[in-house]
C-alpha cells in the first residue's frame, strides 16, 4: 500500500470534541461512506492542523503512517463531501462544512465555524453533494515508464500503490507523500511536479525525476531535501 501518510511528532493532536464531532457525522453519511467508520478510530486519526496550503477554514487530520499502509483501500477514490449542514449554537442557523477523503481515510475536512459551537445531533444532509477526483491505480503504465530509471529511485517508489491523474490530455502520477496535502507527481516524460489538493492545482518543478531524487538524497533526510528544493522554487508556500 502506498503510504501517503507519514509518521512525524505530533504537535498538534487531535483533539476529543472535534474526534467525537467527526465520529457523528461520519454516522449520518450514506452507506456508501460507511467504510470511513472502520478507519476512524483514536488511535489512528492523530492530529489536526490547518492546511496552509489551502483556503482558510481547511485542516488536515494526519493519520497512523503504520496503520495506513495495512488498512488503507485505493479503491475508495479520493473526494471531497460537500455542503453538509450542522446547525451553529452561536449563530443559531445551519453553518456548511466538508470532508476530504483519500485512500479510505477521512484526511481533512473545512469549517469556518468553531467546531464546538456545531451540534452533531442536528445535521442536515439535503444538500449534501460529492465531487470526485479523476485518479486511478495504474501500477503497470508507471513500470513501463521507469525502465530506464535507476535502481536507487525505484527503490523509494511502491509502484503498488500509484494514483494516475488525468487532467485533459496530461497524466501524472502520484508518488511521493509531501505531508499537510501536497503530493510529488511525475508526468510520462519523469518531470516532477507537486499538487494541491485545496484548491486542487498541478505546480511544476522543472526538474526531472533522476535529477530531483539526486539532489535531495545530498541532503541527510531525503524528505526534507525534497521540501528544500520545492520551497526553493516556490517560496511562497515555505
Amino acid at each position: 500500500m502506498f503510504n501517503f501518510f507519514k509518521k512525524k511528532i505530533i504537535d498538534d493532536p487531535l483533539p476529543e470534541y472535534i474526534f467525537l464531532f467527526f465520529l457523528a457525522v461520519i454516522k449520518k453519511l450514506p452507506n456508501e461512506f460507511s467504510y470511513l467508520l472502520n478507519h476512524y478510530k483514536r488511535d489512528v486519526s492523530l492530529y489536526s492542523k490547518p492546511n496552509v496550503y489551502a483556503d482558510e477554514g481547511w485542516y488536515v487530520i494526519g493519520i497512523d503512517q503504520e496503520y495506513s499502509k495495512q488498512f488503507g483501500n485505493l479503491k475508495h477514490k479520493s473526494c471531497e463531501i460537500k455542503n453538509v449542514k450542522v446547525f451553529n449554537e452561536s449563530t443559531n442557523d445551519f453553518e456548511p462544512i466538508a470532508l476530504f477523503v483519500a485512500d479510505g481515510f477521512l484526511v481533512g475536512y473545512y469549517s469556518k465555524a468553531d467546531i464546538r459551537n456545531l451540534d452533531e445531533n442536528r445535521i442536515n444532509l439535503e444538500d449534501m453533494y460529492v465531487e470526485y477526483l479523476k485518479e486511478s491505480s495504474d501500477a503497470e503504465e508507471l513500470k513501463g515508464l521507469m525502465e530506464g530509471v535507476s535502481n536507487k529511485v525505484k527503490d523509494r517508489i511502491d509502484l503498488g500503490g500509484i494514483v494516475k491523474y488525468e487532467q485533459g490530455d496530461e497524466v501524472y502520477f502520484k508518488i511521493y507523500d509531501l505531508e499537510d496535502g501536497m503530493y510529488l507527481l511525475i508526468d510520462k516524460n519523469l518531470e516532477t511536479f507537486i499538487t494541491l489538493y485545496k484548491p486542487f492545482e498541478i505546480k511544476p518543478l522543472d526538474m526531472k525525476l533522476e535529477e530531483l531524487f539526486e539532489k535531495a538524497e545530498a541532503d541527510s533526510d531525503f524528505y526534507n531535501g525534497i521540501m528544500d528544493i520545492v520551497y526553493h522554487v516556490y517560496p511562497e508556500i515555505g
